[in-house]
């Protein structure tokens, strides 16, 4: 299975890392921890499965969370959620999987999207192996 997470916190990144390493092998996992990484990787990629936060920086972020908090954030944009139609368009087959705590009328009104599923950054431990199984059936 080819995964691609977009995710640019590194709280959620460290979340998917324990998991990735449960899956075994078998499965191609990329990420892309900003807007302009993650249409790229899409672009040149076939993925069965993305797993998409929306608030994130446009491009290479100037500094990190880690750095200043602060001015990580203010760098931060409500995109990522505009890749849904990108993402079926080049591939319909893919399941997108949301991670923004958005509801659901915030991104129908902002015109973007909507993920197939959705998952709570909180829960990607405990959901994600299941997730990536029953998608591979």
């Amino acid at each position: 299975m080819r995964i691609l997470i977009v995710e640019d916190m590194e709280a959620p990144l460290w979340s998917f890392g324990i998991v990735i390493k449960e899956l075994g092998d078998g499965h191609i996992v990329h990420i892309a921890k900003w807007y302009l990484q993650a249409k790229e990787m899409l672009g040149e990629n076939q993925y069965d499965v993305v797993f998409l936060d929306h608030r994130m920086p446009y491009d290479k972020p100037r500094c990190t969370e880690d750095e200043d908090f602060k001015k990580f954030c203010a760098q931060l944009q409500d995109i990522g959620y505009g890749l849904i139609d990108f993402i079926h368009e080049k591939s319909p087959t893919t399941v997108i999987i949301g991670t923004s705590t958005l509801p659901r009328e915030k991104i129908e009104e902002g015109g973007y999207g909507v993920p197939d599923r959705t998952v709570e950054k909180i829960d990607i431990q405990r959901k994600f192996s299941g997730i990536i199984a029953e998608l591979s059936r």
